[in-house]
């Protein structure tokens, strides 16, 4: 089949529930990824890899900000090793979070929670109130330069926010301590949400004025395995909201991350005016097939539905099965871009993106 649209076009077109002339197909190779395959790939750049597979591409940028302090706030970080201290400063006191780069998959992993007591409630809700994410004209060059290098060979991307309650959870006080501290003292820490909530709306309003990002991202990696549906439309819906509407009011597009279960919340997610959902991760990993979320959620792009879990058995014969079937069952190919929903195994060898790659490209595509 002859292609006839960009690779940015025919993303930002999924994006939109547009026609396409094929199915978008984007490999999510982690920066780890190339070490664990056999020459000559092994040494490649991930973008040698990602033009090797025939992949669609998607990068991304940074903020076009940085974060200002008032009242005698302050951050200080160190990385020694991969091993990472974050230590949150207020006139009150500090909090401290700890973080591990694993060096197998390069990949960052809390592993102390800066919130413990009700005083690191106060604490972190006081740095909050006194940090203010700010215009950076030289971030904001970067990521225009980075934008303008991409032209047509990638949409391109930015992760600005994620909602206070999943920060909360993820990064500040972990999930099960985070529960507890929210049972046991749920005025301080929705107050600490309203805090963190002010300081989002300002990197929000920052980043859609001066991004040049195709796509904005609300990095929320929500999953029930976390949290409640009753949480996520109490603590998490009306934040997606505001952001989205923030984002939106400028004109740009916006995906929210979610890549855990989210079978129990697609009604929900249907609701909210988010253009895509992405990682969209099907069992055994995720919980909903693309069937499902399509299903439930007909005017959503959804940026995934082949998982690690079919990808790591590296044979493509059966990669293709699964796809085709799930395929075959959809009303329509609209708002589909097909990736490894999470970052792909390294067990899955590029010679076998490649060839599932290419009989996606060839699927006869019903818009």
């Amino acid at each position: 089949m002859k292609e006839m649209m960009t690779a940015k076009d025919r993303w930002l077109a999924a994006m939109t529930m547009r026609p396409v002339d094929r199915i978008p197909v984007w490999a999510k190779l982690g920066s780890s990824y190339p070490k664990y395959q056999r020459e000559p790939f092994k040494n490649m750049s991930i973008l040698k890899l990602q033009q090797y597979v025939g992949s669609d591409r998607h990068e991304w940028i940074l903020p076009s900000g940085r974060i200002e302090f008032k009242n005698g706030a302050g951050m200080e970080k160190s990385n020694e090793n991969g091993d990472i201290t974050i230590k949150y400063i207020t006139k009150y006191g500090t909090c401290v979070n700890r973080r591990k780069i694993d060096p197998e998959t390069e990949s960052m992993h809390p592993t102390d929670m800066c919130i413990k007591t009700l005083e690191d409630i106060k604490i972190m809700t006081e740095w909050y109130n006194s940090s203010e994410f700010v215009f950076d004209k030289d971030a904001n060059d970067i990521a225009k330069a980075r934008y303008a290098e991409c032209g047509q060979d990638a949409v391109v991307s930015e992760v600005v926010v994620e909602t206070p309650f999943m920060y909360y959870l993820e990064y500040l006080a972990g999930i099960a301590e985070g529960h507890i501290l929210l049972a046991d003292y749920e005025d301080e820490i929705e107050a600490l949400f309203e805090a963190e909530d002010r300081w989002c709306q300002k990197r929000v309003q920052n980043e859609v004025e001066h991004s040049p990002a195709d796509i904005l991202y609300i990095e929320e990696n929500t999953s029930t395995t976390t949290l409640s549906p009753t949480q996520f439309r109490k603590y998490c819906v009306p934040y997606l909201e505001k952001y989205t509407k923030m984002m939106q009011d400028a004109d740009k597009l916006v995906a929210y991350h979610m890549c855990g279960h989210l079978k129990l919340l697609l009604s929900d997610l249907n609701q909210l005016p988010n253009q895509a959902q992405e990682a969209f991760t099907p069992p055994p990993f995720g919980a909903a097939t693309l069937i499902e979320g399509r299903a439930e959620c007909p005017g959503k792009c959804l940026i995934g539905g082949c998982g690690a879990g079919q990808w790591v058995m590296d044979d493509p014969d059966k990669i293709i099965a699964y796809i085709e079937e799930q395929l075959s069952r959809l009303p329509h190919h609209r708002g589909i871009v097909l990736t490894s929903a999470g970052v792909m195994p390294p067990g899955c060898s590029p010679e076998t993106i490649r060839q599932v790659f290419d009989w996606v490209k060839q699927y006869p595509n019903r818009n």
